[in-house]
């Protein structure tokens, strides 16, 4: 049995029947032409012949009744590729909005804990001709670093696929029997009381960057109250919808240029703009910034292996301005500011403490806040939740077939309706909209709003000079 770290215990037991803490990716694929391709069969014998370089595709969690506890996982016995991989066909005429409902409704779907949690569904019957692969993990597998290196074992730099590398030395474990998990109780206690003097010295250094992390300034005030809340801030429901658009990678580096900023101040710009329109398409706008919870990868590069090594920072967004060289300007600014005080706080804050608490205070906590409608009482600590994913700049294929885009889709957090995640591919910027609909009724009009915010930020630079 290998024990849970911290963080990825913590995406099993936040999870409710309403908070989902699987992402999803989104690939669209050039398949090869001819009689004898079979996309169906060729994914499934690629996955099949890479297991060994996918190892948490094989682990299955076990726990402890009550949860008294931290989760472990253990390679399946009962382990078969068809209990993961699926395939659907879109009816006719199988355009964008189809896809997009068939993502929506297999993202609003909690894995299956009695299996490793993660499936693939590959869908053909696009009007376009192209196939799409969706896949479906967990987070307490991996973050989003983890999860790339994950999905890379299974791209190729040619459209030849390469042969399996070495033999598979996998084995199998028993299912433990629930004696046995109670037995290893004591030492997960022990292991959970001595990270305690660790977590209480990291809080005591890191308290004001913690404060400031988690408590932006907007404008030189702290924002003790929390974010607005707007209509995006309110209790989830299971549903979920999707958008998905394309930018012009090449233009946000254009802008990036011009503007003397970074490619994430232009992305946080491009989506303040996409929330204040579509606040403002509902009469929603609160008259103070909005607040961004940003992702943070703490996995340092070339470093592999798999968990969740990732934090969390929150960034103001000037959501209150309308001139779009402003915004710009503004969030620049804002981001430096979130990203001094994350420092201060420390990489490693949440993890500790993630550590220390014990899953079924965590799990009764999160299930307590859903089930007594707490998001509709208590101000949101953020608004949104936006992650910038930077994705292969060469070309890729997969089981033969060109990967012509790759859309990332974060979690939704209870009491925010709505995550962004962009990606950036070849000279593409991809960009991935999840929402619950009962909460978000114009997701399709934020995922636009992306690109036009590019657009007319590529207008306003050319008037400027």
């Amino acid at each position: 049995m290998k024990r849970l770290g911290g963080m990825d215990a913590m995406f099993l037991s936040c999870e409710t029947p309403s908070m989902h803490l699987h992402v999803v990716g989104v690939l669209l694929l050039d398949p090869p032409q001819g009689p004898e391709a079979d996309p169906r069969d060729a994914l499934k014998r690629l996955v099949g012949e890479r297991l060994a370089l996918l190892a948490p595709f094989r682990w299955r969690l076990v726990q402890a009744p009550g949860a008294v506890a931290g989760p472990s996982w253990i390679e399946d016995p009962e382990f078969s590729l068809d209990n993961h991989i699926r395939f659907e066909r879109l009816a006719s005429p199988g355009d964008s909005e189809a896809l997009e409902a068939l993502i929506g409704d297999i993202a609003g779907v909690l894995l299956d804990r009695s299996k490793p949690l993660w499936e693939m569904t590959l869908v053909d019957g696009l009007d376009d001709g192209k196939v799409a692969v969706i896949t479906k993990l967990h987070h307490a597998l991996m973050d989003g670093s983890a999860g790339a290196d994950i999905m890379a074992h299974l791209f190729d730099l040619t459209p030849e696929v390469r042969a399996p590398e070495g033999v598979d030395q996998w084995n199998s474990e028993q299912i433990p029997s629930t004696w046995k998990l109670i037995a290893a109780v004591p030492s997960g206690v022990f292991k959970r009381l001595s990270a305690i003097p660790g977590a209480v010295a990291g809080t005591v250094g890191g308290v004001r960057g913690f404060v400031g992390s988690a408590f932006p300034k907007v404008d030189g005030v702290r924002q003790f109250s929390g974010a607005p809340r707007t209509p995006y801030n309110d209790a989830l429901t299971p549903r979920r919808v999707v958008s998905l658009e394309t930018c012009s990678l090449s233009e946000v580096k254009q802008l990036k240029n011009a503007l003397g900023v970074t490619v994430n101040d232009v992305v946080l710009a491009a989506v303040a703009s996409a929330m204040r329109n579509g606040l403002l398409e509902i009469d929603g706008l609160p008259d103070r910034p909005m607040i961004a919870a940003v992702p943070v990868a703490e996995r340092g590069d070339g470093e592999g292996g798999f968990g969740n090594q990732t934090s969390m920072m929150m960034v103001p967004l000037p959501t209150h301005i309308a001139d779009p060289l402003e915004r710009v300007q503004w969030v620049h600014e804002a981001a430096a500011q979130a990203k001094d005080s994350y420092k201060e706080m420390g990489s490693d804050f949440i993890e500790s403490w993630a550590q220390v608490l014990p899953s079924w205070m965590v799990s009764v906590g999160s299930r307590a806040w859903g089930t007594l409608g707490l998001a509709k009482r208590v101000p949101p600590v953020c608004n949104v939740v936006v992650s910038n994913v930077p994705g292969p700049p060469i070309p890729l294929y997969m089981a033969g077939a060109r990967v012509a885009a790759t859309f990332p889709l974060g979690p939704l957090l209870e009491g925010v309706g709505v995550n962004i995640t962009v990606l950036s591919q070849d000279d593409d910027l991809h960009v991935g909209v999840i929402a619950c609909p009962d909460i978000v009724s114009n997701s399709d009009a934020i995922a636009a709003g992306v690109g036009a915010e590019i657009a007319e930020l590529l207008e306003a630079v050319e008037a400027a000079g």
